[in-house]
C-alpha cells in the first residue's frame, strides 16, 4: 500500500518550496496537486481557480469530490507498490477549509465525506501536515501568487480564491487552526486520518528549518 502524504496550508506558508525540496529527497515519491492530478482534475482545476464566473461553495464542494474519487482511484487504490504519495493540498481537506470559509455547512461537508467512502476510499492518510505561523506573517511573505507548473499560463494572475479577499482567506486561515484544535473537526475527518496522524508544522521557521521538520514527520514509522 501506497504511503500517502498531505501538505496544507492557504499561500504563503512556503509549502510549494518545502515540495520541491522533497522532490530532490525523495526522488523515487509521486507528487500530486489538487485538483489537477487526473486528467478531469487539471480540467477542474483551470475552470476553478481561474474561470470567470460565480460559483456557490456547494457546487465547488461537488466538483472537488468528483476528483478526489478520481485521485483515489488512479494513485491509492489497489496500488502495492509502496512508492510514497506527497499530496500539495488534498481536496477532502479542503472542504473543512475553503468551502466551510464560503458558508458550506459542516453536515454538507459530511455527506461528501460518506459519499467519498462509499465510493471505494478505505485508506487513511498516513500523515496529515498543516503548516501554521501567524496570520500577519504569512501576509507579509506573498509577494506574488506561488503557482504549480500548470498554473504558469496564467502568468502572475491570482486565482479565484486569492481574489476572494482578506476576510475570506482569514476565514479560510481560522477553519485550518480547526483542524489542529477542534475536537468536533478532527472526529469528522477520522474516516480519512487517525488524530495522532495529524501534525502542525511551524511555518514562521526558515525554509531549510521547515524542511527538516517536515522530512522529519515523513520519516517517522
Amino acid at each position: 500500500m501506497r504511503k500517502l502524504i498531505v501538505l496544507e496550508s492557504i499561500n504563503g506558508f512556503g509549502k510549494t518550496t518545502i515540495i520541491n525540496k522533497l522532490i530532490s529527497h525523495y526522488p523515487d515519491a509521486i507528487i500530486t496537486s489538487h485538483p489537477g492530478s487526473t486528467d478531469i482534475g487539471k480540467e477542474l482545476r483551470k475552470l476553478l481557480k481561474f474561470g470567470n464566473f460565480n460559483i456557490c461553495g456547494e457546487q465547488e464542494l461537488a466538483l472537488f469530490a468528483a476528483d478526489a474519487i478520481g485521485f483515489y482511484k488512479e494513485y491509492i487504490e489497489d496500488k502495492d507498490d509502496n512508492k510514497l504519495v506527497i499530496c500539495d493540498r488534498l481536496n477532502l481537506i479542503g472542504a473543512v477549509t475553503y468551502q466551510r470559509a464560503k458558508g458550506v455547512n459542516l453536515s454538507v461537508i459530511d455527506s461528501m465525506y460518506n459519499m467519498l467512502v462509499h465510493s471505494g476510499w478505505t485508506k487513511k492518510i498516513d500523515k496529515l501536515l498543516i503548516f501554521n505561523a501567524p496570520y500577519e506573517i504569512i501576509q507579509s511573505r506573498i509577494k506574488k501568487p506561488t503557482l504549480v507548473d500548470q498554473d504558469k499560463v496564467q502568468g502572475d494572475k491570482k486565482d479565484r480564491f486569492e481574489s476572494a479577499g482578506d476576510e475570506y482567506m482569514k476565514l479560510v486561515y481560522k477553519y485550518y487552526q480547526c483542524i489542529l484544535y477542534d475536537n468536533n473537526i478532527r472526529s469528522l475527518l477520522k474516516r480519512f486520518v487517525k488524530p495522532d496522524n495529524i501534525y502542525q508544522i511551524n511555518a514562521a521557521k526558515t525554509i531549510d528549518e521547515v524542511f527538516v521538520d517536515v522530512k522529519n514527520v515523513i520519516d517517522q514509522n
